[in-house]
């Protein structure tokens, strides 16, 4: 008769972790900036960081994002870095949190969405009025 292992004593298939999702979304937000007809792949950029917080937790996410942040700063620059934590990977933390607190999809992508407008407000109003 064989017994099959609980589930807390099967190993995960996955391969990566912190370093992989930080390096897998550095990659496709840097391929979509520095390639522009690729430029929609830049926009799932924060998937990977965000299924690593739906498996492992917010603090192996958060490591993850300032990891990736700071591959694109080294590469690019870091106000492309801000660009790259501000408009992607935080919107996407307040989707997936709704989504792992039991609120759902629909509410967080709506606090994303009123974050995002409210960045883009921000930006309109400080930006002054060109002559």
């Amino acid at each position: 008769m064989a017994t099959s292992a609980r589930t807390s004593e099967r190993l995960e298939p996955r391969p990566g972790g912190v370093l992989g999702a930080a390096l897998l979304a550095a990659c496709l937000f840097l391929l979509g900036f520095l390639v522009p007809i690729l430029m929609f792949v830049s926009m799932v950029a924060s998937f990977p960081i965000v299924a690593l917080r739906v498996r492992r937790g917010l603090g192996s996410a958060v490591m993850a994002a300032a990891l990736a942040a700071s591959i694109v700063a080294w590469a690019l620059a870091p106000s492309v870095a801000l660009k790259f934590v501000v408009l992607l990977l935080v919107p996407g933390f307040l989707m997936v949190e709704a989504v792992v607190r039991g609120r759902g999809l629909r509410r967080g992508a709506l606090w994303a969405f009123l974050l995002v407008a409210a960045e883009i407000a921000l930006v309109l109003l400080s930006s002054g009025a060109q002559t």
